[in-house]
């Protein structure tokens, strides 16, 4: 299994419903094209896939400068025990 981590935005409106309700965020994913929208509008969001699966996501609101608050971190259940979220929250914190 090779775990590939991006910062492109290049998830579809589908691959972020599939992995929100993989972990059973029904709220969230209950407004797919809002959710969509906020995450594309978001400065810092990266992601973890293998193959062309969504595998993981963390998202971060800051200031661009000194503050990030970590809003999501998912890894879809099948996934999770594989260090993908550590290795997402570590991309977050030295890259932004």
């Amino acid at each position: 299994m090779e775990i590939i981590y991006k910062d492109e935005k290049d998830f579809t409106k589908e691959n972020i419903l599939e992995l929100f309700l993989s972990v059973d965020w029904q709220l969230s994913a209950s407004n797919p094209d809002k959710l969509y929208t906020a995450l594309i509008n978001s400065p810092t969001v990266f992601t973890a896939w293998e193959n062309n699966k969504l595998v993981g996501l963390a998202r971060a609101l800051d200031d661009g400068m000194l503050t990030a608050y970590i809003h999501y971190v998912l890894v879809n259940p099948k996934y999770q025990g594989k260090g993908i979220a550590s290795n997402l929250v570590k991309i977050i914190f030295i890259l932004n």
